[in-house]
């Protein structure tokens, strides 16, 4: 018996004992639906929007570029949960919205996933076997349940979060199914990411409409074929995104990433141009914008359209890194250098997997990401302090206390950078570095270059 016939089982054996009160769900709201009968993508994106079933839809694309999931059984653990949760009965929206979080998120135990980076974590099937999955899959969950019960639930993204939105009528309920929490609205629910840099207004009109849902499913789907191993077209499905979702930023984003795989650099621009004329806040499109325009040398532009994805979203370090790397290539190395101490505050749980940009296509993972950063570093102040070498040759007298400076923290960038890929430095060497510079001991970056290599080799030590 494989993982998920296992799952089916215990889904089918789950003590219901919270929703005993409520009247059993004996026909399922979803069924006779053509979606149901649905064996292909391209079936899917051919269906009307009321005939689709998103649960079935999910599954389909997971297997098309991931194939040897059991889609039936995972079907019918879909109808097992929808069944243990019985007639929706209550009047006040907000209690029904409750009592949905209570049955998956408390009793069921669909809780968001210890290793939410993984890309598997927003696959439904994969979501159905460990009860455990990242935003987007609890998400696909919970809309999946709800078609099934005759809720009518809908989907929404804002940048690095997705989550649902219940609604009857006039009313409507946000709910996170990651932290099992109700807010009031989208704006309660918004201003709760301002802090991170995740926040953008939210209002009823951006609810995902069921059509919108599959062509962000299929989105999804071709990120992950680009950032996996799987042996699939990812330009397909994103095509098949933006027919489904052509007023999707999203959509059209996913499909200039694709572009970008396939060498196209024209149509990559164009459709990331499309992308912010339906969203002018997407910042990941402005970064795509801003790395093609570095990579044919339109520098300008491309630290333009930087610094217009930096103001949306200042807490991002990627983008503070091709800032960096556009103003070496302008030959700006103070302004470089700022960039870089930028990148190295920022939060590293802003680098999600699937920005998939080239500058961050070795770093997804923060202390990766830090090492490369340390490592560019040590390059740029060796540059600097072979440049002024030169200066000197050439009969110019230079500051002899910014070259030392340069060499300084060019020895200590490389010693974390080191220190952070797992050699092990020579004590002899470590105090060679930190004790040739003594009368720079002081200095604010010589300060925090030491502070990081103490973290790194802490870390190192774990």
């Amino acid at each position: 018996m494989n993982q998920l016939s296992l799952a089916v089982l215990a889904l089918t054996l789950w003590p219901l004992s919270s929703c005993s009160k409520f009247e059993p769900l004996e026909i399922l709201a979803n069924t006779g639906s053509p979606g149901l009968e649905c064996t292909t993508v391209e079936e899917l994106v051919a269906l009307p929007e009321e005939e689709l079933d998103l649960g079935r839809a999910a599954l389909i694309i997971q297997n098309d570029f991931a194939e040897g999931s059991d889609i039936e059984n995972a079907i019918s653990a879909l109808d097992e949960l929808a069944r243990g949760y019985g007639r929706p009965v209550e009047n006040d929206l907000r209690a029904e919205a409750r009592r949905l979080l209570a049955y998956l998120h408390d009793e069921c135990g669909f809780v968001y996933a210890s290793n939410w980076r993984d890309s598997d974590s927003r696959l439904l099937a994969h979501v159905l076997e460990t009860r455990q999955g990242n935003c987007v899959g609890l998400s696909t969950l919970y809309l999946a349940v709800a078609e099934r019960v005759g809720l009518k639930l809908s989907g929404v993204l804002i940048p690095g979060h997705m989550y649902v939105v219940l609604s009857r009528g006039d009313q409507a309920v946000s709910l996170d199914p990651s932290t099992g929490e109700l807010f009031e609205d989208f704006d309660e629910f918004s201003s709760e990411n301002k802090s991170a840099g995740n926040w953008r207004p939210k209002n009823s009109s951006q609810r995902m409409a069921p059509r919108e849902t599959l062509g962000f499913l299929l989105t999804e789907a071709s990120r992950l074929a680009l950032e996996s191993s799987f042996e699939k077209d990812p330009f397909r499905l994103a095509q098949l995104g933006v027919e489904c979702a052509p007023r999707s930023s999203l959509s059209h984003r996913a499909l200039g990433i694709a572009y970008l795989q396939w060498g196209d650099r024209e149509e990559a621009l164009a459709t990331f141009a499309t992308a912010l004329e339906l969203d002018p806040r997407d910042s990941d499109a402005r970064i795509l914008r801003a790395d093609v325009l570095h990579g044919i040398g339109e520098q300008d532009d491309a630290l333009a359209e930087a610094h217009a994805a930096i103001e949306l979203d200042p807490h991002h370090p990627g983008y503070h890194f091709l800032a960096a790397r556009i103003h070496s290539s302008r030959f700006e190395s103070e302004a470089m250098f700022e960039e870089l101490d930028l990148a190295l505050d920022c939060p590293w749980e802003k680098l999600h997997p699937h920005h998939i940009v080239k500058i961050m296509s070795s770093i997804g993972d923060p202390f990766e990401f830090e090492g490369s950063v340390w490592g560019t570093l040590a390059q740029k102040h060796k540059y600097a302090a072979k440049r002024l070498e030169s200066i000197e040759r050439g009969g110019k007298e230079i500051d002899t206390a910014e070259y030392r400076l340069h060499l300084a923290c060019a020895d200590l960038a490389g010693l974390i950078t080191d220190t952070i890929a797992g050699f092990k430095v020579p004590a002899s060497k470590l105090k060679t570095t930190v004790n040739s510079i003594p009368e720079l001991a002081e200095h604010p970056r010589i300060i925090r270059y030491r502070a990081a290599l103490k973290h790194a080799q802490d870390l190192a030590t774990r």
